[in-house]
């Protein structure tokens, strides 16, 4: 099979104008909301937060609990002592029941920010499950996690980090990587990371926990524009603002897109020209893994509300299969040129210069797979509506002879090229100037 043959006509992704304006969110507010967001993801400790472990973990006891949520608190730690005292002497003072109930006395002093007392009770439950279990299990990832929020919530981040580190690599090995447990745990850890100068520990966990959401929900999701805002602060701290300027643009272009989705509904028109917007950014910053799934979510939203037929839809489908063709898969991109091809015909008539953008792009897709003879017929019928419809001196009609002279030169046909590039040449300086 020959090279590739370079496409000169209109490598770009098509947009449609908008038709409203857009209402868009401050980026300090985003930043504001990024650090708040991320510190309530874990604020208390895991003895509350039911459902970060196990089925079988066993939460506030239900009496002392029901006494504490009545505002009786002196009570609730008469009776959480209690209970202490009496597991103690039922199973003795190393049985990890006694675990459940010192975190029960630990959380109604958490509560009280009686933060002292609270950590003198989780030191001993920890105590007392490394002395019971493996280095690994998730019980003692239980008490890592009290201890380390019972630290952060007091700004003692350089007690809460070891902690985390070590509850990271349980949770790691035990729930892996992807659990949403996992998620939280980093966010708190990078957070802890962040607020001690150590930056540079927290940049590669905040990009994996990034890669995960953009796996996970999708590249345009909530929870990635949240932490690309407090990645772009992490490399701000290390002088690094061009890398944060980039970051903050794009978690900027999310907000906006789900600014439209709020505003308008998830299929409203608009919502596809935002997201043809941001595949636009990616592509400019070389993210190309990240559009497939906007192209396949814009072109899903104008067939939903404008019908297949629609010209916009025509445009879906011509990014969709420009991704396709820059990454090698020819026959989809095909596939996608003739969809686009068939709208344009019926909509705009045979001989419209969109219709020949179609033809320039299905020439060049046979050209590369080596099918010389249909891809010249295609690429000088788009070259002759060019000249019908918009003048022989105009810079699409150059793109078109370029084209032809490309796919000659890829043939080794030099002299049929020759005189096409000339002929462009001449029509590129009249119609745009020398110096362009």
């Amino acid at each position: 099979m020959s090279p590739k043959i370079r496409h000169v006509d209109s490598p770009h992704i098509e947009t449609r104008s908008c038709l409203i304006g857009e209402n868009i969110t401050s980026m300090k507010c985003i930043l504001v909301f990024s650090t708040f967001f991320l510190c309530f993801l874990s604020v208390v400790p895991s003895i509350f937060a039911r459902g970060t472990g196990p089925a079988d973990w066993i939460i506030l006891n239900r009496d002392v609990l029901d006494l504490h949520e009545a505002g009786k608190h002196r009570r609730a730690v008469t009776l959480a002592k209690k209970e202490i005292k009496r597991v103690e002497k039922k199973k003795g003072n190393e049985h990890p029941n006694v675990v459940f109930r010192l975190n029960d006395l630990a959380f109604l002093y958490y509560t009280k920010e009686q933060y002292a007392e609270a950590e003198i009770l989780y030191k001993r439950g920890l105590s007392i499950r490394e002395n019971l279990y493996d280095v690994h299990r998730m019980r003692i990832a239980e008490s890592l996690n009290d201890l380390a929020e019972l630290y952060r919530i007091q700004g003692q981040n350089a007690e809460a980090i070891p902690h985390y580190e070590r509850l990271l690599k349980i949770w790691d090995e035990n729930l892996g990587q992807d659990d949403p447990y996992v998620r939280r745990i980093e966010d708190n850890l990078v957070l802890s990371y962040k607020a001690e100068g150590r930056s540079a520990d927290a940049l590669p966990i905040l990009k994996h926990s990034i890669e995960v959401y953009e796996k996970a929900h999708g590249p345009d999701h909530s929870n990635v524009a949240t932490r690309l805002n407090l990645l772009a602060e992490l490399y701000r701290d290390q002088g690094e603002d061009s890398q944060a300027d980039l970051l903050e643009k794009r978690a900027q272009a999310i907000s906006e897109l789900l600014e439209k989705v709020r505003e308008l509904g998830p299929n409203h028109p608009d919502v596809a020209v935002s997201l043809d917007k941001l595949v636009t950014f990616y592509q400019s910053r070389g993210l190309y893994e990240l559009t497939e799934p906007i192209h396949k979510r814009a072109l899903a939203i104008r067939i939903k509300a404008l019908g297949r037929n629609h010209l916009d839809v025509a445009v879906s489908l011509n990014n969709l299969a420009l991704f396709y063709r820059t990454q090698g898969n020819q026959w989809k991109a095909k596939s996608l040129y003739k969809r686009a091809l068939k709208i344009r015909i019926k909509a705009l008539g045979p001989n419209h210069p969109d219709v020949a953008v179609n033809l320039a792009h299905l020439g060049m897709i046979y050209g590369d797979n080596d099918e010389f003879e249909k891809a010249e017929l295609l690429l000088k019928r788009s070259l002759k509506i060019r000249e019908d419809a918009l003048g022989l001196d105009h810079a699409d009609v150059a793109k078109s002879l370029n084209n032809l002279a490309l796919l000659y030169r890829a043939q080794g046909e030099y002299k049929r090229a020759e005189p096409l590039y000339k002929r462009a040449l001449a029509v590129n300086v009249k119609a745009l100037g020398r110096d362009h």
